[in-house]
């Protein structure tokens, strides 16, 4: 089943769950978060960051290698997110 996006940390109000989360992470490639999130979900995510949906058109989120990709557990549920400006963007 596919990944939604849920929250940030800074819309977070669970910051128990979110410090567990943050420290128990591992990294994954943006290959592995692409399976976890549709296809759908991941392009409205990306333009709604600014990020353009093909090269052609600007700086796609794939190129941007200030961008870090994780996954972990959210109040118990697997998840995948984005870390980007320093913001965890959560998908569970």
């Amino acid at each position: 089943m596919a990944k939604t996006f849920i929250t940030t940390c800074v819309d977070c109000e669970d910051g128990a769950a979110l410090e567990e989360m943050v420290e128990k992470s591992r990294d994954i490639t943006r290959n592995t978060f692409m399976k976890h999130v549709s296809k759908g979900e991941r392009q409205s995510f990306e333009k709604g960051l600014g990020y353009a949906l093909h090269p052609r058109a600007g700086l796609t989120m794939k190129k941007d290698w200030h961008v870090k990709y994780a996954k972990s557990k959210f109040q118990g549920k697997p998840c995948v997110f984005v870390v980007w400006s320093a913001i965890e963007h959560i998908f569970c």
